[in-house]
């Protein structure tokens, strides 16, 4: 079950159909345009975050959980004409950190906050030294409790990612001089929707659960290989 964030960016009529057809996959979600048997049928705690006005156009902000591993179909379904949709999936776990299009990190800010951690960490170990921003704020890796940590004080994700996208250092906007990082760290993780499940633990297509049918009748076949087995050695 994988984290999941999406953005559509469009004209304030569209933005709202959209926001009305999630509010209905939210309640019922047979009765919303965007209900599909295959996609949208699976999405789980879905969450309208926010929705705000952006240089004259809206943006809508959604999260939900997700367990399938059909992510190109799935957002194939909750393409809407006339907005854009940018799309990202992650699990700290197991490194899996996935955009439907890279310039979304940037214009999006789609870096989750296990990556973002990472990044950091590795920018100041790279430098051997702490980050002293222009504003004065000191960004620093804590030993004590594995975080990074600003003027000593943890901060929230929201505020850290804040921080890496709007503070500057030596005149130079921070992500700027972060980036090849980002793109270093990005590089290592599962980035691609069609490695999400074939790099990790499951085992099971479209992180299915098995039904009791298939689960009786492996019992019952390992049961008989286990009598035949005895047999043949006498045993019984």
């Amino acid at each position: 079950m994988l984290n999941n964030l999406i953005i559509y960016r469009g004209a304030y009529e569209d933005i709202r159909v959209i926001r009305e057809n999630f509010k209905q996959l939210q309640e019922n979600k047979k009765n919303s345009p965007l209900y599909n048997e295959n996609t949208t049928k699976y999405l789980k705690k879905i969450q309208i975050i926010d929705e705000y006005q952006e240089d004259y156009l809206y943006e809508l902000k959604i999260s939900f959980q997700y367990k399938k591993s059909n992510y190109k179909e799935l957002l194939e379904t909750l393409k809407t004409p006339n907005a854009e949709l940018a799309h990202m999936c992650w699990d700290a776990k197991d490194e899996v950190w996935v955009v439907n299009s890279t310039e979304y990190i940037e214009k999006y800010r789609f870096i989750p906050e296990f990556a973002l951690h990472k990044i950091l960490l590795e920018y100041m170990s790279y430098t051997e030294s702490a980050i002293i921003l222009d504003s004065y704020e000191t960004i620093k890796f804590d030993h004590n409790t594995r975080r990074v940590v600003v003027n000593d004080r943890n901060v929230s994700y929201e505020d850290l990612l804040d921080i890496v996208f709007t503070k500057k250092i030596k005149g130079k906007p921070l992500y700027s001089v972060i980036e090849p990082f980002v793109i270093n760290y990005y590089s290592q993780c599962i980035n691609q929707y069609d490695g999400i499940f074939s790099s990790s633990s499951e085992s099971i297509p479209n992180n299915e659960e098995p039904s009791p049918l298939a689960l009786f009748i492996v019992t019952v076949g390992i049961i008989a290989i286990i009598v035949i087995a005895l047999k043949i050695l006498k045993l019984i």
